[in-house]
């Protein structure tokens, strides 16, 4: 085969890894926020599977990693650092090097291993089969934050692929709502606990909250790309008008769909989803309003989405979550948290082991909990300190500062309105995500955490591409 051929064939197959990963985002979601293993399996293998079709087309193209890459070389690395750290947790140690490590795990292993002197038979991790499988998971993130990012190489693809997101979000949204009217729950009704609320395709209304507020970033982010009125947002008659105008046009669309979606979350009840958006929300307004510049942008945010959110509550109510704010001090959490602080006071270090946060907790409940099983901290945060320690939650942190300091610095400078939109939206998503962390496990959820990841990219993606529209070539730039 000759050059062109080679370049029309990985043409071709890069098209096709673009489809895939497409197909993929849009499956995520629908069994169970893909929690059941099946699905998170499938999640891995297909993941994987585009990965080194992508990495098969470079190959056959020849490519040479272009420029739009070294942004992004640095947060892959750690990515990868943290990669491995998981790795070293499963590798079998000494005893005299497991004392040394990690104490608490050496005196877990001690009295079954005892009479095996100096045998490698100890290691960081508690459970070497369970944090393997959990590694293999966090393999199949970094994929797709890596392939959305490759693959995402011209303003068409991007475009088509925030919309995918927000529609998906629509979805969730209108079959959430429909089944919450026509008790058509994809969960057995035990699992409410005699409870109404939407929950669409996820098992728990908080998982699915998180899911929602995601794709309502994106589709903030669609929204203001798309505002480009003459006229200032600082009067109330320039505000009508500019309303006007948009309900006319593609903004009208995305401004009607936003309420649907903002309706669904509100009739969640999940109070940390809303509170996440919230903060999201007014932290992005008060970074945006320190640049003299962008003061209309922000009028011209705060406005419409102050209007979006007015209208879902007017429409269809927000049922009990009032009342669900006024519970909170009885939270089960509070103790949880507690105790879950005596896990990390023990293994400081290097943690328990990735997924090892379940097998763990029950040497340190007590009896002010209900006997139920606590698979998870409720709050992300805690839970990656258990099971990495300070040493694999640094090299993740930095990763993900890296990421939320680039779109910063480039949401306040991009000067072209899509770019600076997508930018906007990515921020959003990711902070209220990772703001929902603080009191909830939704990065444990396959689908949530794979789109937490996949927008993170499509928010570095935006500081990357030039303003010219191009077709999708495979070196991973618009041509």
């Amino acid at each position: 085969m000759n050059a062109s051929m080679l370049q029309t064939v990985a043409r071709s197959i890069n098209v096709i890894c673009y489809v895939l990963l497409l197909t993929l985002i849009i499956w995520l979601p629908i069994p169970l926020g893909s929690r059941p293993q099946w699905s998170t399996q499938l999640m891995e293998i297909a993941a994987l599977t585009i990965l080194l079709m992508w990495l098969v087309s470079q190959i056959l193209a020849k490519s040479i990693a272009p420029s739009k890459y070294r942004s992004v070389k640095v947060v892959i690395l750690f990515m990868a650092l943290w990669l491995l750290y998981q790795l070293l947790q499963v590798i079998p140690l000494s005893e005299s090097l497991a004392r040394f490590l990690s104490p608490g795990a050496f005196t877990l292993y001690y009295p079954a291993v005892s009479d095996l002197d100096h045998a490698w038979v100890y290691s960081v991790s508690l459970d070497r089969n369970t944090s393997l499988e959990e590694t293999v998971k966090y393999s199949a993130y970094v994929a797709l934050f890596f392939l959305t990012f490759v693959l995402i190489d011209s303003r068409q693809r991007l475009v088509i692929f925030a919309y995918t997101i927000f529609l998906i979000g629509f979805f969730q949204s209108v079959f959430g709502i429909y089944a919450m009217f026509t008790d058509l729950y994809l969960v057995p009704k035990e699992t409410l606990d005699g409870h109404r609320w939407v929950i669409g395709t996820f098992v728990n209304r908080n998982h699915y909250a998180a899911h929602i507020v995601m794709t309502i970033g994106v589709g903030l982010g669609l929204l203001y790309s798309q505002l480009e009125p003459s006229r200032s947002w600082s009067n109330a008659r320039n505000i009508f008008l500019n309303l006007a105008d948009m309900m006319l046009g593609i903004p009208g669309w995305i401004f009607a769909c936003l309420i649907v979606l903002f309706a669904a979350l509100f009739l969640s009840q999940s109070r940390g989803g809303v509170i996440s958006f919230a903060s999201a929300f007014l932290l992005l307004t008060v970074l945006t309003l320190r640049v003299k510049t962008r003061k209309e942008q922000i009028y011209k945010i705060v406005v419409t989405t102050g209007l979006v959110a007015a209208l879902s509550a007017a429409w269809l109510g927000v049922g009990d979550l009032a009342k669900r704010f006024t519970d909170s001090m009885n939270d089960e959490r509070w103790e949880q948290w507690r105790l879950t602080t005596h896990i990390i006071k023990d293994y400081p270090t290097f943690g328990v082991g990735s997924g090892n946060y379940r097998w763990v907790f029950p040497n340190y409940r007590e009896g002010t909990l209900r006997t139920l099983s606590y698979e998870h901290a409720h709050q992300d945060y805690m839970e990656l300190l258990s099971e990495q320690g300070l040493v694999g939650t640094l090299i993740l942190s930095v990763a993900f500062f890296l990421i939320i300091k680039t779109l910063l610095r480039s949401y306040h400078a991009k000067k072209h309105q899509l770019l600076r939109g997508m930018i906007f939206g990515s921020l959003i998503s990711m902070m209220a995500f990772m703001i929902h962390g603080l009191v909830d496990f939704n990065f444990r959820i396959p689908a949530n955490a794979a789109y937490f990841y996949i927008i993170a990219a499509l928010g570095l993606v935006s500081t990357t591409l030039s303003r010219k529209i191009g077709r999708p070539g495979v070196n991973g730039g618009e041509q």
